[in-house]
């Protein structure tokens, strides 16, 4: 699971090349920073390459990066 990419409002599974091309067609330089924001929501699992792939994608896409972290003391 920590190697798979989802993006959209359905979750698609996507490929790294796949998300950089949805990225750069929401064309986000041209929108207000408001609707530039890209929500990330990774597992524990996700390995530091593909996070860092996805990040670089939102960046490189001029999105703005929003994480969602989950609280470690809720799941307790």
């Amino acid at each position: 699971a920590g190697r798979e990419v989802h993006y959209g409002p359905r979750g698609e599974k996507v490929t790294l090349d796949g998300l950089r091309q949805a990225l750069l067609a929401q064309n986000f330089r041209a929108k207000p920073a408001a609707n530039r924001i890209v929500i990330v929501n990774s597992t524990p699992d996700v390995p530091y390459e593909i996070y860092f792939e996805v990040v670089m994608a939102i960046t490189t896409a001029d999105g703005v990066l929003a994480l969602i972290e989950e609280d470690e003391k809720a799941k307790k």
